[in-house]
């Protein structure tokens, strides 16, 4: 009987969850509506069927929900705290993980936004690699790293695919994981005309780089869509 009511509890509190998210996007789409922004309108439609298709307690619970789960009852129990030492940011980055699934409707409108930031982020890096090499320029350089962030962007669909379906095995996840640094590999040889060696120490260092750029990036799409 305790597990029945806890469980009644849980469901009550998800769907209480949901209701907040999907009133705060409706009265987005009034205020849309109301300014005219059919972009912001579009954005808010999206993301409304996206909570409505994710959303329904005890359907399809998969590693996002379970992890949404518990960073909501973290929050709500006072063991997940944000302290950055301003009250104005804390009071509202508190509020956030309370609410993960509307966090994370705003994340992803965010990342496309922000997005572009990630090819000046990647230059620097590339240009200090070729510093010596003749006939390479900063055109050059921002073509790779187009090419490199768009398969990048498919390894994270097809990541994020995998975990809305709660894919975990190793066979799926290994291959994904090791991608990044084969196609960076091949692509240098590619791209740069580079022997084996020379690519090789080269897709280290561009790893290293791409996993610091990356951090950086998540922090400002975390400080942008948690803060807003």
């Amino acid at each position: 009987m305790a597990n029945q009511d806890a469980g009644k509890a849980a469901v009550a509190s998800d769907q209480a969850g949901i209701a907040k998210v999907l009133a705060d996007i409706d009265a987005g789409i009034v205020e849309a509506r109301a300014k005219g922004d059919t972009a912001k309108l579009a954005e808010l439609e999206a993301g409304r069927r996206l909570v409505t298709a994710v959303g329904v307690p005890g359907a399809n619970v998969g590693v996002t929900d379970k992890i949404a789960d518990e960073i909501e009852a973290s929050a709500r129990s006072g063991k997940l705290k944000v302290n950055t030492g301003i009250k104005a940011l804390d009071a509202k980055g508190s509020e956030a993980p309370k609410n993960p699934r509307l966090v994370l409707y705003k994340l992803q409108t965010k990342a496309y936004k922000l997005s572009f930031l990630l090819v000046p982020m990647s230059l620097p890096w590339l240009w200090l690699v070729f510093l010596w090499k003749r006939g390479v320029g900063v055109y050059d350089h921002a073509i790779f790293a187009l090419y490199s962030i768009s398969f990048m962007s498919l390894l994270f669909i097809a990541g994020s695919l995998a975990l809305t379906a709660n894919v975990v095995t190793e066979a799926f996840w290994v291959p994904l994981l090791l991608a990044p640094s084969l196609h960076m590999f091949v692509s240098l040889r590619g791209a740069y005309g580079l022997g084996v060696f020379s690519a090789d120490w080269r897709t280290v260092y561009l790893s290293i780089a791409a996993a610091f750029t990356l951090s950086l990036y998540l922090l400002i799409l975390i400080v942008a869509g948690v803060f807003d």
